[in-house]
């Protein structure tokens, strides 16, 4: 077992200890999509690129109601590990599997009816791209149920400090994902359909790996020796109140990540104004900006586990050391990778074989995304702070007032500067993010935090 103990050690290190396997199983959690829509854009062509990649912003509504779920799992965990408690944390593991289950299959079924009416009427595809488009949708979303499972025991492992084990589980999917993409789009000519049973596939191995793992791995947890523990963890009573834990802290991550990709629906009305080369140049850019954001994502969800462990040990002065640590460490991560987008994304755009125009369209988007790292740095750590303390209104409120402000700015800027709009929006709307969030910290989270220190 790989855990680290988050309430020892100099913070920002064992964050960055605990971050680094994050990184590493969040960029092959991206190489679904991205493997995806390399083998599309070269086996079938532009058309079937986009329609998966228009099809994305649906998908990641359901797909971020799962790490959601699991963010608040992680919290939830963790401090109960935090605080040494066996039996709650326990307890607390086998209420997320139980949930996850509920929520997976119902979101699979909900994700399935209404694809074609929201793809159709809100997010405006074209309807040539449409046929692909919902085909991809509904046999992603029938295999949801895995890819919930797998996040959740994800979310399971952090709160119990063990951030390696998810890396392992999610190699190994990958390359089955990679493979299988080859095979039935390469060799059996599938198409679209192909490469969303190689995904299903893949999540399907990973959920599988991932609960055996849990279960052998850290049978202290998930193991009762008397009958009376196992009807305790589902006495009705006890049973409702770690569900509504696990409610309080999720919900709010879970209306964040709805608020999140309607506002990505409703940007994708504005992009596909602009015709089909930048609808193309959109899909590929919502990928490859996420390996640039990854390490600043991964921090946001270290400084959670972070903070929520040392909240359950009570070690208030470590989480305010660590968000003062974590500030400057997460601006020069920007700076590394704002180079490293500069010059490396011009060069990844080329590979999905876009027509000039769209790859044009899609290198100024990425340089501006290098660019707006140094704005997502002094986001992550304190949001993921307040997630940690169980400060989940923050992260929903930081996200309605960034979408809403990304889309009427884009709106707004899109009579005088066209195009450019669609990347030149964020800038000014996660400025009024940055200053509302921390403004929201210093008046009310730190001086918490100090009055019990």
């Amino acid at each position: 077992m790989g855990n680290i103990d988050l309430t020892t050690g100099k913070p920002w290190h064992v964050i960055l200890q605990f971050s680094l396997p994050l990184l590493g199983a969040f960029i092959l959690q991206q190489l679904y999509n991205t493997a995806d829509m390399l083998v599309l854009g070269h086996y079938v062509g532009q058309e079937a690129l986009s329609a998966v990649g228009a099809s994305g912003n649906y998908l990641g509504v359901f797909i971020t109601i799962a790490t959601g779920l699991a963010s608040g799992v992680t919290v939830c965990v963790g401090n109960a590990y935090g605080a040494r408690q066996i039996d709650k944390t326990r307890k607390y593991i086998f209420s997320s599997l139980l949930l996850q289950l509920f929520i997976g299959i119902a979101v699979s079924i909900i994700g399935i009816l209404i694809a074609k009416p929201i793809l159709s009427h809100i997010v405006l595809l074209p309807s040539s791209l449409m046929a692909d488009a919902t085909l991809y949708v509904n046999v992603y979303m029938a295999g949801f149920v895995f890819q919930m499972a797998y996040n959740t025991v994800a979310g399971i492992l952090r709160g119990l400090g063990d951030s390696k084990s998810s890396l392992h589980f999610l190699a190994l999917a990958s390359v089955v994902n990679i493979l299988l993409d080859v095979l039935f789009v390469g060799c059996f000519k599938w198409g679209v359909i192909g490469v969303a049973l190689a995904t299903t596939a893949a999540q399907l191995l990973c959920a599988t790996i991932s609960l055996r793992y849990l279960f052998r791995n850290y049978s202290r947890y998930t193991t009762f020796g008397l009958r009376g523990q196992w009807r305790g963890i589902f006495k009705v009573g006890g049973m409702a109140y770690r569900m509504g834990s696990l409610a309080r802290t999720s919900l709010p991550l879970m209306l964040q990540a709805f608020m999140l990709y309607v506002g990505f629906m409703l940007l994708q009305r504005t992009v596909n104004s602009f015709g089909t080369d930048m609808t193309a140049s959109y899909a590929v850019v919502t990928k490859l900006d996420r390996y640039i954001m990854a390490p600043l994502i991964v921090v946001f969800d270290a400084m959670a586990a972070f903070a929520s462990q040392n909240m359950g040990a009570r070690r208030w002065d470590r989480i305010k050391m660590g968000l003062g640590q974590m500030r400057w460490v997460a601006l020069a991560i920007a700076g590394i990778f704002c180079v490293i987008g500069l010059i490396m994304m011009p060069i990844a755009v080329r590979w999905f074989e876009m027509n000039e125009v769209a790859t044009s369209y899609a290198i100024q988007n990425l340089t501006w995304s290098s660019i707006d790292l140094f704005l997502y740095a002094l986001y992550c750590p304190i949001t993921g702070c307040c997630l940690g303390l169980k400060q989940t209104m923050v992260p929903l409120i930081v996200s309605f007032v960034e979408l809403t402000g990304r889309n009427v700015f884009a709106r707004l800027l899109a009579p005088a500067i066209g195009s450019s709009c669609i990347w030149l929006c964020e800038p000014p709307a996660w400025g009024v993010v940055i200053a509302g969030v921390w403004i929201y910290y210093y008046a009310s989270v730190r001086p918490s935090i100090v009055q019990k220190l």
